[in-house]
């Protein structure tokens, strides 16, 4: 993806969430590591926000709190490379 965004391409990622599916696996410990503060799904999008070369993504919302929650995910600082790696080495644990 970075390879691709370095050439100057999009990236977009398409259901990033998998239909809510990786919503439920993000308990609200995993969303306090992650991102202190925000939602499970806000945490999980600030996760999708922050891969490397990704221009955006495609959303499905229900309802405009919804689609308010997913923007201002995407809207704040990325979450730094050291930071993605321990969320990774917590996930692998």
């Amino acid at each position: 993806m970075a390879e691709a965004a370095g050439a100057g391409l999009e990236v977009w990622a398409s259901a990033p969430l998998n239909g809510g599916e990786l919503v439920d696996l993000v308990t609200s410990d995993l969303a306090e590591f992650i991102r202190p503060g925000p939602s499970q799904v806000a945490a999980t999008l600030a996760v999708v926000a922050s891969t490397l070369g990704l221009t955006g993504a495609l959303l499905l919302a229900s309802t405009a709190a919804h689609w308010r929650e997913a923007f201002n995910a995407f809207q704040r600082p990325a979450i730094q490379l050291p930071h993605l790696q321990d969320i990774c080495r917590v996930l692998r644990a």
